[in-house]
């Protein structure tokens, strides 16, 4: 579910960007979309690495854009996206039960 970054560290203490959170969400379902590209008007923005992850999260309902259906991929998360992704996520594990 969490993977640390290319050089291998992980910094535990460190602040969680939009992508690393909505990543480790989606890897707790085992989910990942097949589309290379969102609907989020700052799709350049996302990393390749991230782009199913979070297509995947925004088909499922689990996460949303902020204002002008911009992700802003590399955004801290806020204490309210993390407990609305969360509450989306377990929403959505439950339905596919």
């Amino acid at each position: 579910m969490i993977k640390g970054y290319k050089d291998g560290s992980f910094l535990p203490n460190a602040l969680i960007s939009r992508i690393e959170m909505t990543a480790m969400l989606m890897r707790t379902l085992s989910e990942q979309s097949t589309h290379a590209s969102t609907d989020f008007a700052d799709d350049r923005l996302i990393p390749a690495w991230a782009k199913s992850y979070v297509a995947a999260a925004y088909d499922a309902g689990i996460v949303k854009g902020r204002g002008n259906n911009r992700f802003i991929p590399e955004a801290t998360a806020t204490r309210a996206e993390a407990v609305t992704m969360v509450l989306h996520l377990l929403d959505y594990n439950h339905k596919a039960k």
